[in-house]
């Protein structure tokens, strides 16, 4: 061996040590991160990473490349299994993640100059649209979903009357700051009555609806759903895309393939069958328990005086948490100096303009029970409040220790 070679080996060994050992000592509240289990980890098959497996429409065995013999009847399964799942009549894995699968929607659906009804930023809209038209090449005409900031919630009443209005080709709802189901069946009415195709985002819910504790999309009307396969799902990063018929897919397919992906990273899809199968056996309760603690913990955040996005339903129904704190970003860097992972959000005037975003999907698959609550809210008020106490991270690491056998999966059993 080089010493070129051996010094690059200790080098890279040393930096994903230091990564790790630091991860081990925080605790990851950052919204849209999970892990995966090692029942599903172990089928992410790095031998497949080396191979292509394009097709074409939605015939997995209509493949560009051979040596595919034995990979197509692992797409299909993971294809059945998903459509299942999620109560749809076509699905799609090739999307490598959540934007990718948007973006196909969007490019496959829309024609330039098209209108393009999405949440913005303020009410937690991923804004695929409003992206792609800063492309240039993309000329598309991007207007807001109506929202109801003091509700947190979509204004159904305007939402209906804007699509009846000013009848756009496409909707996007769904959102980075889900914290309630929004209510899919008069908006799904106005779509159809208008020709416009129904869009649901479900990045950060696709596991809450999997485990019921969200309604399913298609069934409420929704054209297609789109979403990544890592948030509150437990997957591999990837993107998967989910229609209501065959033709909602197949329309929006040519921009996926060859648009955007060609080869769509097979070593992902034996791990979504371990993932699928894993959640029939485990996901409603892991989706019911997340829930729950992020119920319990914005509550017991409440009683010690940190505010929350807070309406008539409550402070969340999801893994999700918005505070209304004042200078977020200053309040975000406090909480990692003592290894509190989170992240800042722009929030809707009538909840205070801005705030930080906790999920707890993650420390609930590492553990977190109910009797913890308190302990976690007390850590991240005293994080909050009295930033320079030199026991905080010692108190947060002894917490994070608690957290470190995976839950919800075959092992855990």
């Amino acid at each position: 061996m080089t010493n070129d070679w051996l010094e690059s080996c200790a080098w890279i060994e040393e930096a994903l040590q230091r990564h790790q050992t630091y991860r081990r000592q925080t605790l990851n509240l950052i919204a849209s991160e999970n892990v995966m289990s090692d029942d599903v980890a172990r089928y992410y098959s790095l031998e497949l990473g080396h191979r292509y497996g394009n097709y074409e429409g939605l015939n997995v065995r209509d493949r560009k490349y051979t040596g595919n013999r034995y990979l197509m009847a692992l797409e299909e399964r993971a294809l059945a299994e998903a459509c299942n799942l999620f109560h749809a009549d076509a699905a799609d894995l090739r999307a490598l993640s959540g934007h990718v699968a948007g973006s196909a929607a969007i490019m496959g659906l829309c024609d330039s100059g098209d209108l393009v009804l999405e949440l913005d930023r303020a009410a937690g809209g991923h804004r695929l649209a409003s992206k792609l038209g800063d492309a240039r090449i993309i000329q598309l005409r991007v207007e807001s979903v109506p929202f109801d900031g003091a509700a947190f919630q979509v204004n159904i009443e305007a939402t209906i009357k804007k699509i009846e209005n000013r009848r756009p080709r496409l909707v996007i709802l769904g959102s980075s700051n889900y914290l309630f189901p929004t209510p899919l069946k008069d908006i799904a009415n106005a779509c159809a009555q208008t020709q416009t195709t129904l869009l649901m985002d479900a990045s950060h819910i696709l596991g809450l609806i999997a485990g019921g504790q969200f309604p399913q999309p298609l069934d409420d009307g929704a054209n297609l759903i789109i979403a990544s396969t890592h948030k509150t799902f437990c997957g591999p990063q990837g993107g998967i895309i989910l229609g209501k018929t065959d033709a909602d897919v197949q329309r929006m397919l040519p921009a996926l393939y060859p648009g955007l992906v060609t080869n769509h990273h097979l070593m992902r899809i034996p791990a979504i069958i371990a993932l699928l199968s894993e959640w029939r056996t485990y996901g409603q309760q892991y989706a019911r328990t997340t829930v729950a603690n992020a119920i319990a913990l914005a509550d017991a955040l409440e009683e010690l005086g940190i505010p929350t996005v807070r309406t008539a339903q409550g402070a969340t129904k999801s893994q999700t948490i918005l505070l209304k704190v004042a200078d977020a970003k200053q309040a975000v860097a406090r909480l990692e100096n003592v290894g509190i992972l989170t992240g800042t959000v722009e929030l809707p005037t009538e909840q205070g303009g801005a705030g930080i975003r906790l999920g707890v999907q993650e420390v609930t698959r590492m553990g977190l029970q109910s009797d913890r609550i308190d302990e976690l809210a007390k850590i991240i008020c005293d994080a909050l409040e009295h930033p320079t106490n030199e026991e905080l991270p010692s108190r947060v690491q002894a917490f994070g220790a608690t957290l470190q056998e995976m839950h919800f999966c075959h092992s855990h059993e």
